[in-house]
């Protein structure tokens, strides 16, 4: 009885180390790629800001719309180009 519990505790305490290990962060930050102004016509101005996250795990663009509002989009897989989009309505392909 003694030895099974002495296995039980050696074994918690390797699963609790572990599991210590496992749940280190790792600090991401975001970095900018580049900025660009599109004029679309009839003073429609898009002003899109690309950037990446320091593991580049992840691209993504903030775009500004003619309207005012905002969108951030993360770039997804395309054929050809480079493809953002939020899989609702929003799809920024260049």
């Amino acid at each position: 009885m003694k030895k099974s519990l002495c296995v039980l505790f050696f074994t918690i305490l390797s699963l609790m180390v572990t599991g210590c290990a496992w749940l280190e962060v790792e600090h991401l930050s975001v970095s900018p790629i580049s900025h660009a102004i599109y004029d679309c016509g009839k003073e429609a101005i898009v002003e899109a800001s690309y950037y990446t996250l320091s593991d580049r795990s992840l691209e993504f663009v903030r775009l500004k719309m003619p309207n005012g509002k905002r969108r951030t989009l993360p770039r997804v897989l395309s054929a050809s180009g480079v493809r953002y989009t939020d899989d609702v309505d929003v799809i920024w392909w260049i």
